[in-house]
């Protein structure tokens, strides 16, 4: 993370987990099979659009950073109260 938040949020976990679900991010998260990596970099470079892989998807159900199972509580539009 940033010196920034660092420096706001000592807490480590609680850091990482204020970056993973934190909020408006406002990006754009898409898949594509691994087949179609070539395609996706050649458009990246004709539109001038940086874009980065940011993990890969995997058989089973937990999402995993750096090896590591992890749990995220991202906000619920939905949740009743509070």
């Amino acid at each position: 993370g940033s010196a920034e938040l660092n420096h706001l949020v000592p807490d480590a976990q609680k850091r990482l987990q204020m970056m993973l679900a934190g909020g408006d991010d406002y990006e754009l998260c898409f898949t594509v099979p691994s087949s179609c990596a070539d395609k996706v970099k050649q458009i990246s470079e004709r539109l001038k659009l940086p874009l980065t892989q940011i993990g890969t998807i995997c058989d089973g159900a937990a999402l995993k950073l750096d090896g590591e199972a992890i749990s995220l509580q991202g906000f619920d539009h939905f949740k009743d109260g509070e």
